[in-house]
């Protein structure tokens, strides 16, 4: 292989061109290490200890880095490297290396992303954003598993039932504040399906809406 072009790539970086095929990027510190230079013969060896070394290296320094700030699903990281142009395979070893020591664990991903999100969100939607993680099925199911049918009910019933208190403080304004006008009517169906979208959106299934409604109809009938 030839060095057909040494590309610079921002202030500090230069892409490394190949048989005029972009491979990798370095840092310009990494080029002058290297005393690589266009025109420049690199042996299968030369190229495959580059790789492993030096921009593998690279690509550990920035997967660790962001880890210093949160934690990340092994997708996310991919996405990230992937975003730093980083070639696949040396992805896949930083993925590996990462998952090895548990610095990436898609378990304990998901698991503190249920336990952090699941009182504002249903099991649908949280379903949906850890398969966007690239989360595995078994994984993502383990983790729902840990909220608990009530659990979801009653969340799905704090949702509905700020949007009918919302509903009602409208009624009471539109009424001039006479509570006599504005009590003793359940919204109508428009306004009924407005607030279930809202649950829905949220990712609760429609039997768990439809029960979390049920109970404030209840409610506000024995208020009556």
């Amino acid at each position: 292989m030839v060095i057909t072009a040494l590309e610079p790539y921002g202030k500090t970086r230069i892409k490394v061109y190949l048989n005029d095929e972009c491979l990798f990027w370095m840092y310009t510190s990494d080029i002058r290490t290297l005393k690589w230079k266009v025109g420049q013969e690199v042996t299968s060896d030369e190229y495959e200890n580059v790789l492993q070394s030096v921009v593998l290296n690279n690509a550990k320094k920035k997967a660790l880095s962001l880890l210093s700030k949160m934690d990340y699903a092994s997708g996310d990281m991919k996405s990230k490297l992937r975003r730093a142009e980083y070639p696949e395979p040396v992805i896949d070893a930083v993925v590996s290396y990462l998952t090895e020591r548990r610095y990436l664990d898609d378990e304990r991903y998901a698991q503190n992303y249920v336990m952090n999100r699941g009182e504002r969100k249903g099991k649908g939607v949280l379903r949906l954003e850890l398969q966007k993680k690239g989360i595995p099925d078994d994984v993502i199911l383990s983790a729902l598993e840990t909220i608990s049918g009530q659990e979801e009910l009653e969340h799905a019933y704090e949702l509905l039932r700020k949007k009918y208190d919302s509903w009602r403080r409208e009624q009471l304004r539109l009424a001039d504040g006479n509570e006599e006008l504005s009590n003793g009517e359940m919204p109508d169906y428009q306004s009924i399906q407005k607030m279930k979208a809202a649950a829905f959106r949220k990712g609760y299934s429609g039997d768990v809406i439809a029960r979390a409604w049920s109970r404030i109809q209840q409610e506000e009938l024995s208020e009556m």
